[in-house]
């Protein structure tokens, strides 16, 4: 039986089902953030392009347990691993950045539900109003259609403190740019 919030937030996914922030705005196509594709970044959870499993989406959908994520590839340079899990079809100008987590870089990876503000090795920097930390799963708008989410991890030669909110992605922008020395990245799907 589908929610009540769902039904009423239906026809509004199908007024914007064409406006979609794109590749084009993913935080891998920001100035100073490219880097060569050297990580391999994998999941237990979901398949490269597959189906994120609703137990791993925000609540009204599923229980926001984090899916298992490991990498490998790291340069021996690295001295921090970013972590960003984006929305690339957002319906607004830009992708709905939904979590940002640094890792010490001889982590290989974390266990489902591991991605917790009080578990782990991951420091988060606070996302959205600076009140957000920690994953926070898909829910793409009912209605919206096929919504493609992107983990992104970036090795940086520099460390970033996570203590500080950064309001915006342009913020990160300033710690990150000059400092990407490898990338990986796992996408996977919702439909709203």
């Amino acid at each position: 039986m589908p929610r009540l919030l769902d039904v009423l937030l239906t026809p509004l996914g199908w007024a914007l089902r064409r406006h979609r922030s794109g590749e084009k705005h993913s935080v891998l196509s920001r100035p100073g953030w490219d880097a060569p594709a050297t990580i391999t970044l994998t999941s237990d959870s979901f398949d490269q392009g597959g189906r994120i499993a609703d137990r791993h989406s925000l609540p009204g959908r599923g229980q926001n347990v984090s899916p298992q994520l490991s990498w490998s590839g790291i340069p021996t340079a690295a001295r921090q691993l970013l972590l960003v899990f984006e929305d690339l079809d957002f319906p607004f100008d830009r992708p709905g950045v939904h979590s940002i987590g640094l890792l010490p870089p001889d982590v290989p990876g974390v266990a489902e539900g591991g991605l917790t503000p009080d578990h782990g090795p991951v420091r988060w920097i606070p996302t959205r109003d600076g009140t957000r930390i920690g994953y926070a799963g898909p829910r793409p708008l009912p209605g919206h259609g096929t919504h493609h989410y992107r983990f992104h991890l970036i090795a940086l030669d520099a460390t970033i403190d996570a203590y500080v909110a950064l309001p915006d992605i342009e913020t990160l922008d300033a710690c990150v740019a000059g400092h990407t020395i490898a990338r990986g990245t796992l996408e996977g799907h919702q439909r709203g």
